[in-house]
């Protein structure tokens, strides 16, 4: 029965509980802070909204953000999304709180045309009751499903939500009737997330399964508009992006690949059990090459030639035509995300890679539920779909939470899977944040373990690097044997290839011996080993070293702050305080956050220059500027020169900040015992404060 009114107020209540439930499922994600890949792409990133962001934006891949230059990566061209951040930042501050909002509010845009989108679809007039309510139930199952955590909670899934939410745009927008506002959202789009690629085509597929023959060619038109934008944007990244490596590979294992992402993305859809930001982890036979699970081969070889079974059916059955049009949405959804390149990523998918797939599911669920609706009491239809809608949404609302914080979500995930090894590699990285070291490296040599049993030859890469990084954090500057020991180690494995790398250091010890070609790839690592190596020579004191190896992090990570601080420290060792300054002066903008610090104590009183006591200043600035050895060395490098309460006032800060509290109190007593008439409150008010440093045993 047609009803106009009745389809507007029905429409408007079916809106406002969707908005409602979506918000609610979703709310947990508020507080959530940064976590995973949030560090490199928001928290490192931390430009401020300006022309120059906006060139660079467009001038780099997505990934090569202040300090991380990840180069199997470097096909990802989102500038729409990096733009996106440094809004958010200028409107809301660096905080998490901001970006999760605009998640949210994001999301609910997308859900509030998706819905106007699936109504129109189903009821183009805007005539039926019932389409309202058919397209809300559809839209809720993609709003509420579990797999929009990751979109949603994690502040990095954002491009989804921007990609999504600039397709629909485009779509209402009709390319047939206003292709140039449409092209600039489509365009849009598409530099927001890659995936949105497909929609030329689906728009095609519309125009030969929903219009008759005398009718398909403006809606076609609007399709090559599309895909004009598509060749436009492609042209544009093969300018900007470095030359594309990325391969399809051998057929047959090309086929497994796309067969097996097709196959888990689906079960995912259907069956989104265990909760979890990893569910597709690749096994690795013992040549290192990957298996895909049969089960997921022979369910996505099935979904495959369902497709391809209703559209030769479509043909010869009109009636067929606009399921055929809707699963034809979401299979070409699927596509991208399917792995049709290979992108030597970790996992096969994830689950934030269906929320355009989907989108686009939304309608084919919504016209088989209309017609039902149209056929039964809607009492009888809609209570086994609110009831699925209530379960989707409960685990929604508690997979939401697990993105809390690193070791929230990184527990979470181990739980799920004890032997991804890459989950326990970031798990130690978390507790390492908190300054728990051992309890960090035990996890580090569980996920070894793991790695080794599977075959994972480039995670046991990331697991030793990861192991003297954390050692390198954890380890007092008065451990100068145990940080020789990592430096040397770290030397070894990218330096010498074919000579043993020995690691003895924080209770750990490994051997390793490297070929050429891994040593040339952890050579190629620059967070992960350039800069721990250059750090590490800086730990030792060796400072000539040091500057070399800053300048080679410098070159190859050219907005990390580190690796400025890092130099301008070395040469606060060879006390040259004044040119350390002029360095962090000429630090690039990217970096200038990260180098403030260090450059007001280097303009403080503390560094400032004092002729007549030259080793006060020496000893006071390198305090400041953290380096405990050589504060520590400086100030007892001539025993035989008349006590000096300021002085050993630094030997003891130098020790309590290195933990070594009974060291601290042994020169603490000595002191007392020669020197009885000594005021030594201040120095006790130090050594007693070192509990607060996590005191090592010595």
């Amino acid at each position: 029965m047609d009803d106009p009114a009745a389809s507007r107020t029905y429409a408007r209540t079916a809106l406002a509980a969707l908005l409602l439930a979506t918000a609610l499922a979703f709310a947990p994600g508020l507080r959530n802070g940064f976590v995973w890949d949030d560090v490199q792409l928001i928290v490192a990133n931390a430009a401020p909204l300006s022309l120059d962001t906006l060139r660079d934006a467009f001038g780099r891949h997505f990934w090569d953000t202040a300090g991380f230059t990840l180069s199997g990566r470097a096909h990802f061209y989102r500038p729409v999304v990096t733009l996106a951040y440094a809004l958010t930042r200028a409107l809301f501050g660096a905080g998490p709180a901001g970006f999760h909002l605009l998640n949210l509010a994001a999301h609910l845009a997308v859900v509030a045309l998706a819905f106007d989108h699936v109504r129109r679809r189903l009821d183009p007039a805007g005539r039926s009751p019932m389409a309202p309510v058919a397209s809300a139930v559809a839209v809720a199952a993609f709003a509420l499903h579990p797999s929009r955590a990751e979109s949603v909670a994690w502040a990095s899934g954002a491009p989804d939500l921007w990609a999504a939410l600039l397709l629909l745009a485009a779509l209402r927008l009709d390319p047939s009737r206003r292709p140039l506002p449409a092209a600039i959202a489509f365009a849009l789009a598409l530099l927001s997330k890659e995936s949105v690629a497909f929609v030329p085509a689906a728009l095609a597929v519309d125009a030969l399964c929903l219009r008759p023959a005398s009718e398909r060619r403006p809606q076609l038109r609007g399709a090559a508009v599309l895909f004009a934008v598509l060749l436009a944007v492609l042209a544009l990244r093969a300018l900007v992006l470095p030359r594309d490596t990325l391969q399809v590979g051998a057929p047959l294992a090309a086929a497994s690949r796309v067969l097996a992402s097709l196959g888990h993305l689906l079960a995912r859809t259907f069956a989104p059990w265990p909760l979890t930001a990893w569910s597709s982890r690749i096994a690795l036979d013992a040549r290192s090459a990957p298996v895909y699970p049969t089960r997921d081969v022979a369910l996505g070889l099935a979904f495959v030639l369902s497709v391809l079974g209703v559209a030769v059916a479509a043909r010869r059955s009109p009636a067929l035509r606009p399921f055929a049009a809707d699963l034809s949405w979401f299979a070409l959804a699927l596509l991208p995300v399917a792995n049709p390149l290979n992108l030597g990523l970790a996992q096969l998918v994830a689950d934030r890679y269906l929320y355009l797939p989907h989108l686009a599911l939304a309608a084919l669920l919504a016209r088989p539920l209309l017609a039902r609706l149209g056929r039964s009491s809607v009492v009888t239809t809609l209570s086994p779909a609110l009831a699925l809608l209530i379960a989707l949404g409960a685990l929604s609302f508690a997979h939401s939470r697990h993105f809390r914080d690193e070791l929230t979500l990184w527990r979470h995930e181990v739980s799920v899977d004890p032997e991804n090894p890459l989950a326990r590699l970031s798990l130690a990285r978390a507790i390492a944040s908190q300054r728990r070291f051992g309890e960090a490296l035990s996890e580090v040599r569980r996920a070894l373990l793991s790695a080794h049993a599977q075959n994972a030859r480039a995670v046991q890469m990331d697991g030793v690097l990861l192991a003297a990084a954390i050692l390198l954090d954890g380890l007092p500057d008065a451990d100068q044997r145990g940080l020789g020991s990592v430096r040397s180690f770290l030397d070894a494995l990218g330096n010498h290839p074919g000579q043993p790398a020995q690691l003895d250091a924080g209770g750990l010890r490994m051997q390793l011996l490297l070929g050429r070609d891994d040593a040339a790839r952890v050579r190629a690592m620059s967070a992960e080993w350039a800069l721990p190596l250059a750090e590490s020579a800086l730990r030792t004191l060796a400072p000539l070293a040091a500057q070399q190896q800053f300048a080679e992090v410098q070159r190859r990570l050219p907005g990390h702050p580190r690796g400025y601080v890092g130099a301008a420290m070395a040469l606060v060792l060879l006390d040259r305080h004044d040119e350390a300054r002029r360095a962090l002066e000429r630090a690039p903008a990217v970096a200038a956050p990260g180098v403030a610090h260090a450059l007001s104590v280097l303009r403080a009183a503390a560094c400032a220059e004092d002729p007549e006591h030259p080793r006060e200043r020496q000893v006071r600035c390198a305090l400041a500027l953290d380096l405990r050895e050589h504060a520590r060395r400086t100030a007892l490098q001539r025993p035989e020169e008349p006590f000096d309460p300021g002085l050993l006032l630094a030997v003891l800060t130098a020790d309590v900040r290195d933990g070594l509290c009974r060291r601290a109190r042994r020169r603490l007593d000595q002191a007392r015992t020669q020197h009885p008439a000594w005021d030594a409150s201040e120095a006790g008010r130090v050594v007693a404060s070192c509990g607060e440093f996590r005191p090592r045993e010595e």
